[in-house]
């Protein structure tokens, strides 16, 4: 018989493999023209030397302006049905004026039209209560596929509501 594990570790246990993600992404992004040598491979060798870069890059970089400061939002709303008894599930999208920290990565970021909207999909009830904010793992971030993997259900029956933030 499988042992359940409670939601929380699930919830740990994804978020934990999302930041792994993340992180791969961050040294392929960042890592500068001419450092990716293609001699190195896909092995150790090439993700310690990619990781060095980084690492290298970040010590020279403004790292207080990292994040910038949050700004208010007007997002555009549509209601896109109930999922359950009295769940309303709505999806929200907004202007996204993200900066790129490296300059060089401005305009291969911006020209992507995905990188220019924000979205996220909100299950709540009428009335408020604490919000779980649910952001997706590498490579993924489909908003019909991201309801479907997350104990949407599960929160709301423990009295939270819900938003999937797509990246």
């Amino acid at each position: 018989m499988k042992k359940r594990w409670g939601i929380a570790r699930q919830l740990i246990l994804r978020a934990a493999a999302g930041i792994d993600r993340a992180v791969t992404v961050a040294v392929r992004i960042a890592t500068p023209p001419g450092e990716n040598d293609p001699d190195l491979g896909t092995g150790h060798e090439a993700r310690v030397h990619a990781l060095k870069s980084v690492e290298a890059r970040y010590a020279t970089s403004d790292l207080p302006t990292f994040f910038p400061e949050p700004r208010a939002i007007e997002p555009l709303e549509r209601e896109r049905g109930a999922l359950g008894s009295g769940l309303i599930r709505r999806d929200l999208a907004w202007e996204s004026r993200a900066e790129t920290f490296f300059p060089e990565l401005a305009v291969p970021f911006n020209s992507t039209l995905e990188n220019r909207v924000a979205l996220a999909r909100s299950f709540a009830r009428k009335a408020p209560r604490p919000l779980a904010i649910l952001v997706h793992g590498y490579m993924l971030g489909q908003l019909a596929v991201e309801e479907r993997v997350w104990p949407i259900r599960e929160l709301d029956a423990l009295g939270f509501d819900t938003a999937l933030y797509v990246l």
